[in-house]
């Protein structure tokens, strides 16, 4: 068993994003300071001749520490695109004849999409599973690869501009 744990503090007092204007538009602002911290585990373990599990977590709490002077953005807010948590389990197996297969599991927490944390440009908890089954040998491998396994719909990105707001999906993964 292999265990490896990171811990970490970091502030930034100029922390810029990028604010949509438009569809087509947007621009580099700067939101004051930010501090960053948490932890990081990641793990191996050979489970018995050719089976081997790894995994990893990681808890962020990255907050805007500086309100704006307009006071519509209090302090204490999530930064924009950084996930409560990240993770992933992996169990793979390898034959000493070179069939193998993987099975994945990748997990991320509640992210917010905008400075406000509103509800509309929030992304919920999900997780994803991925699956692959191959033959290699040598400096070569032949595999299958399922992205996706139970085709979740989710989204990796939205944003808001204008009135109506819109969400948009950037996912080029998911046809």
């Amino acid at each position: 068993l292999k265990l490896n744990t990171a811990f970490f503090y970091i502030t930034i007092n100029d922390l810029q994003v990028a604010q949509t204007e438009s569809v087509t538009r947007s621009t580099i602002t700067n939101v004051g300071k930010s501090v960053n911290q948490g932890v990081e585990v990641d793990f191996a373990a050979k489970l018995v001749k050719g089976l081997d599990l790894f995994g990893s977590i990681g808890f962020v709490d990255a907050q805007l520490k500086d309100p704006d002077p307009s006071g519509t953005r209090p302090e204490g807010l999530q930064v924009k695109g950084s996930p409560e948590y990240t993770g992933n389990l992996r169990l793979n197996y390898r034959h000493e004849t070179g069939i193998f297969t993987s099975l994945e599991m990748l997990a991320y927490g509640t992210t917010y999409f905008d400075d406000l944390n509103t509800d509309l440009n929030k992304r919920g908890p999900y997780e994803l599973y991925n699956f692959k089954i191959g033959y290699e040998q040598g400096k070569w491998d032949i595999y299958l690869f399922v992205r996706n396994l139970f085709n979740k719909d989710h989204f990796i990105y939205t944003f808001s501009y204008e009135d109506p707001i819109d969400v948009v999906d950037i996912n080029p993964l998911d046809d």
